[in-house]
């Protein structure tokens, strides 16, 4: 029996003075499952941010299965003219991060930007480099990993 025919069922018993409005309020809140929401269905730019993410770019962290993100969201998507590889390029992607262990445990997180396609295909993704631990990083982006998802 769904939880429509239930509910109806329930109403039922409340117009016929079996149950009072207040016993049916809380036996429909039996009804809902407590503290677990409904998992929603993905979107295929999800999946494709976290397969690409879990599959490419944590493999090059010391621990990929630590490896940390924010869940997409599409303000996430840019499109600009970015410093990528020492040039000037206007590309369409990804601004996010990722928070990956050091080798000494402590979770430092990392700017990244996933290239992507007018498909939402991920092309590459790139990162900062650290210049030296005077200078910082970069203000562009390195290409890291051209593999595709």
């Amino acid at each position: 029996m769904k939880k429509e025919e239930k509910v109806a069922a329930l109403s039922q018993l409340m117009v016929q003075g079996v149950l009072t409005a207040d016993e049916l309020g809380r036996l429909i809140a039996a009804l809902e499952p407590t503290g677990v929401s409904p998992e929603t269905e993905k979107t295929p730019a999800q999946k494709t941010y976290e397969d690409y993410i879990t599959n490419v770019v944590a493999t090059s962290f010391k621990s990929p299965s630590q490896v940390k993100f924010p869940p997409f969201d599409p303000s996430m998507v840019k499109n600009g003219t970015i410093k990528l590889d020492l040039k000037e390029q206007n590309i369409r992607y990804i601004q996010t991060y990722v928070d990956a262990p050091n080798s000494y445990g402590a979770m430092l997180r990392e700017e990244i930007i996933i290239g992507i396609d007018n498909n939402f295909t991920p092309l590459f993704w790139a990162q900062h480099i650290q210049l030296s631990p005077i200078l910082g990083k970069t203000k562009g982006w390195m290409t890291m990993s051209k593999k595709r998802g």
